[in-house]
This record gives C-alpha cells, structure tokens and sequence, in this order.
C-alpha cells in the first residue's frame, strides 16, 4: 500500500471520527458545510445571544443568595462565614470568588457576580469547541458547538449565580487536557510507524483500524507535548473540586479510566501514572484548604441517603428519583421540556444508553455519566444536575444522528437526521428566545416571570434590616430566608438552618411559617411572643402561604432545642438547599 493509498483509506474510514466528506450529499453533509462556510456568522450569532442574555440583574435563589451572602462576608473580612459562623455547607470555589468581585468593585456590585458566570458561560463554549475539535475536526466541532451553546439548560444557569456553569467549566478542561494527551501519545505512535519503510517503498503510516480519531496521519497531529491543554486540566480539576461534591464523580471517573489504561498497556504507564499521582496531590492540597469547618454537609448528606438505599424508604426514594429521571429530569435537562407520557421515557433511555455508549470511544466519559447518573439517583434528580454530562450527550445524540443518516442514506436518512434535530434544537432555541426577551423586557418579566414578586420581598427585607439589630436572628420560611438574610444584611435563616448560637441572641418568628415550625408551636417547643411589626403581603407569588407577613418575638425553652434539617430539597421546586 503507497502513502497516498493510505491516505485514501485514512479519508473513508472516518464515520466514527465524525469527518465528513465534502464531496457527499447526505443531510449531514451539507449541515456541517454550511456551518463550515458560514462559521462566523453562527458564532457570533450565538455570542450575541448570550450578550443579549447578560444585564448584571440578580434573579433571587436560595443557593445563589447563600453564595452572595458568603462573598460579602469574606469582602469584608468576616471570613467564611454564614449566620455568624463559619459555614460547613458551601463548597469555596464560587463564594470566593464573588468575595473578590465585591473586594475589588464594592459589596453591592451583583453585577460583578454575574459577570463571573457569564465569563464562565463563554468559557464553557470555548472548552467545548476545543473537545470537540480534538476528538473530530474544525468543521464538525463549530456546529456541536453551536449545538451545545442553544442548550437552554446551560443558557438558563447563565444567568443565574449558580455553581453548576463553572463546575462544567473544570469538567470540560479536564476532558480537554485529557483528550489532548491521547492525541499527543497517539500521534507519537503514528510517527514511529511512519518512519519504518514497507518493502514496496510505501509507509506504514495507517493501522487498519480506523475507528478512532487517534488513528490518523501523522502529520494531521501535533507532536509536541501539549503544556497548554495541560495546564487547563490543572485548573481544571481544581476549579471542580472547589465547586460541587460532584467533583468525586469526576474524580472516580479518572480513577477508574487510569486503572483501565493500566492494565490495558504498558506504554502509556508513566504517563498515566504521574496523571495519577499529580491528581491525589491535588486532592490532598484542596482538602487541606478548604475553609469549611465541621463536617462535610454535601458529602455526609450523599453518604446518608447512600446508606438508606437498603431500607424500604430508601429503595422508594431511589425508585421515585429513578422514574422522574426518565420522565422528566433528562427531557428537561437536554430538550428544555418533556414530551408526552410514554415517549419521555423512551427518549430518554435511548440518549441515556447513547450516552453511556461514549464508553467505547473514551472510558472516562462513560464512567462519568455513569457516575452521575448514579448520583442523581441516590441524591435528587434535578436538570442542572446533568449539565456537566450536557456536552457529551450532545456529542452522542449527534454520532446517532451521523450513524442513521449514513446508514439509510437518502431520503429517509436525510428526514430522520431533520427530524432529530429538529426535535433537540427547536423547544430550546424557543425558550432561549423567551429567556433572552425576559431578561431585556421589563413587561415581559413582570408578566411571566418573578420581577413583581422579588421587588416585594426586597420592600420587606428593607422593613426588616430597619426593624432588626445585626445581632438578632429570625426564623423565616425555607423559600425566603437566605434571600432575605441577603437583601435585609441580618441574620434570616430557615429552621434547620439556624445555628446553635441564635438561642442566646433575640429571637423573632416571621410569619407564614413553613410546616416544621407550625408543629413545633402546636407541640408547644417553642412559644410566640408579643407582635412586633406587620407587613402586607404584596406579592401574589408568596401570597398563597398566608395573608401577611407578620414578625414575632420567639420565646424559646429554657434550654435550646435542635431542629433537624427536614431534608426539604425534595419539596422545593428548583431543589435548591
């Protein structure tokens, strides 16, 4: 075989890799050509999107209003703290880095906050081209990507103060890293076989199995080692170790991925072993760090539940999150919306199986969704829970589409690679759209979105910061507190938030209560004291929890009782805690 018969082998045994032949005339063909023709355009096409998206407004959550809260705190000196102590609950990665937004431009800047996760946004688009790249080409990688970014899931915790777009960040740049030393070790073993003459005068520069894009012409590869893409995987790793316990999961992932390598080959050993050590390294550096005092909250909540699975309530749970998983969680994280009854759950076990599939071009991918999967099982199945697998569930929906239009050909290949796109690309680009008009329009948000109802909660945490010395705390409903304890800069936490240390301060009640404080007053373990002060309810939002907002002075016991955390995630509509 001469080197050009080489090359012609190399160019039709690329299905698997995603290369696509400019010369053919399949539906996908002609996409990934328009992307390619027109690649500009559709990047800053999407870019603008998401600079529509961004105006610096904070849309108030429990979790993003804890993360604040923190952040001020460590502007302004008092440490990693939360309730007026040091707080075990949050991981440190985001929280410190809106401290040093508030540090450097003031603790009322949330615009600088947003502006953090907007620039992770576009780090997120970045990192994801680059994979993408890396496992395909150029071509193919502008249109996952522009497929990627029309997710409404990553567009909507865009703007949001959130963890969960930063975590994807760090879990991308490991993939990149990871990706580019494969291809590094690769295209080293090409050269070598290159460089040794065949007989006839040819190169042995092709292995016969064309199934990976790791198998190509040496000189379509860089050679050198890849210090950059390395570097982004270091920071990558630590960007998600200090950002969500799903970060274990990632952590497994490569574990078990280098033990496989291990025991597949001894030439990749030194290599994979210095990966190895360099990450327990890490892992011991971080945790050596972490500001977080007490017992890990995340983790010892995961091992509970993890625990529990062996009793009849704990294998309820599990087989509960397993079907909202398959009837809404998945649908909602990839298509923004559920089908139909029926056909939800066939969606998404097939992407799900598509997914897991990855396993056969990369183990850790599939070890990675695997492992999340796993989690949110045992933990809660929520949609932003699976935005870290998002890119790769992309990347498999689109190999199944390339594989059925290669496979049927011409027409019905062609119409069921439209109809898959269309069926992912349509209600997403839909509810961007409504999203992008929501954050620009102040009608529009009023109308359909929470702007009425969070300005009152604001008017109310005004009357509460005037009402209120900073060392007094107030037990406040679950789906208000951390957002008041934000605005009103005092002490509002739920019940099973309140610490140990609030029963020797003032204590006050604001009414309507959630249901474990209304049994706590009904069993007489706490005792309401005198009114002082009442505030309309003027929001229709929160208005079905009671008529008005009413502060009471709490008379506790004589000794300080412990209210234990009701596990109330479960009964929150975003699952915040």
């Amino acid at each position: 075989m001469t080197s050009t018969d080489s090359t012609k082998t190399a160019d039709t045994c690329t299905f698997d890799q995603l290369r696509i032949s400019p010369n053919a005339r399949l539906g996908v063909d002609w996409l990934i050509d328009l992307y390619d023709r027109r690649r500009w355009f559709f990047l800053l096409l999407l870019a603008g999107i998401y600079l529509i998206g961004f105006t610096g407004q904070w849309h108030p959550e429990p979790d993003s209003a804890m993360y604040l809260t923190i952040g001020r705190n460590l502007a302004r000196g008092e440490g990693f703290t939360y309730l007026g102590e040091p707080n075990a609950l949050a991981y440190p990665g985001l929280p410190y880095l809106i401290g040093g937004a508030f540090w450097l431009f003031g603790p009322e800047a949330q615009w600088a906050a947003r502006l953090i996760i907007f620039l992770f946004a576009l780090a997120c688009l970045g990192l994801a081209y680059r994979l993408y790249y890396l496992h395909s080409d150029a071509r193919t990688a502008i249109f996952l990507t522009c497929m990627f970014g029309s997710s409404y899931s990553l567009y909507h915790y865009t703007t949001e103060i959130r963890n969960d777009v930063p975590f994807t960040v760090g879990v991308l740049a490991v993939l990149v890293g990871l990706e580019s030393w494969r291809r590094f070790y690769f295209s080293r073993s090409a050269a070598a076989l290159d460089q040794s003459a065949l007989p006839d005068g040819g190169t042995r520069s092709e292995p016969s199995d064309c199934r990976s894009i790791d198998k190509v012409q040496p000189k379509q590869v860089r050679r050198s080692i890849p210090w950059c893409d390395s570097m982004v995987m270091l920071v990558g790793l630590l960007l998600a170790m200090t950002m969500r316990p799903h970060a274990w999961v990632l952590l497994g992932a490569l574990a078990g991925a280098g033990a496989i390598a291990l025991l597949k080959t001894r030439k990749r050993r030194a290599i994979v072993l210095t990966g190895l050590v360099a990450m327990v390294l890490l892992i011991l550096a971080v945790i050596y760090a972490d500001p977080r005092s007490g017992a890990r909250t995340y983790e010892m909540d995961i091992l509970r539940k993890a625990g529990a699975l062996t009793t009849p309530v704990g294998w309820n749970a599990l087989t509960q999150n397993g079907w909202k998983l398959l009837n809404s969680t998945v649908s909602e994280a990839t298509l923004s919306q559920s089908i139909a009854p029926g056909l939800t759950v066939i969606y998404s076990s097939i992407i799900l199986m598509l997914g897991v599939g990855l396993i056969r071009y990369r183990w850790v991918w599939g070890l990675f969704i695997i492992g999340t999967l796993v989690m949110v099982l045992v933990v809660l199945p929520l949609p932003r829970y699976l935005l870290p697998i998002l890119p790769l569930l992309v990347l498999a929906w689109f190999k199944a589409m390339v594989w059925i239009n290669r496979r049927w050909g011409r027409p019905w290949g062609n119409v069921v690679f439209a109809t898959m796109l269309v069926m992912w690309v349509m209600p997403n680009f839909v509810k961007i759209i409504r999203l992008a008009a929501e954050q620009r329009s102040t009608y529009i948000a009023e109308k359909y979105g929470d702007a009425a109802a969070f300005s009152a909660l604001h008017k109310l945490a005004d009357s509460l910061s005037a009402q209120l010395d900073r060392d007094d705390f107030v037990i406040a409903h679950y789906k208000v507190a951390r957002i008041l304890a934000y605005w009103a800069d005092r002490n509002i936490a739920a019940g099973y938030e309140l610490p140990a240390s609030a029963w020797t301060h003032r204590l006050y009640l604001l009414e309507p209560m959630d249901e474990q404080m209304q049994q706590m007053i009904q069993n007489g373990l706490m005792r309401l004291g005198p009114q002082v002060a009442s505030y309309p309810m003027a929001s229709q939002k929160f208005r079905r929890l009671g008529p008005r907002w009413v502060l009471t002075r709490l008379l506790p016991p004589v000794a300080g009782i412990q209210i234990a955390d009701p596990d109330i995630a479960d009964s929150q509509p975003d699952g915040s805690r």
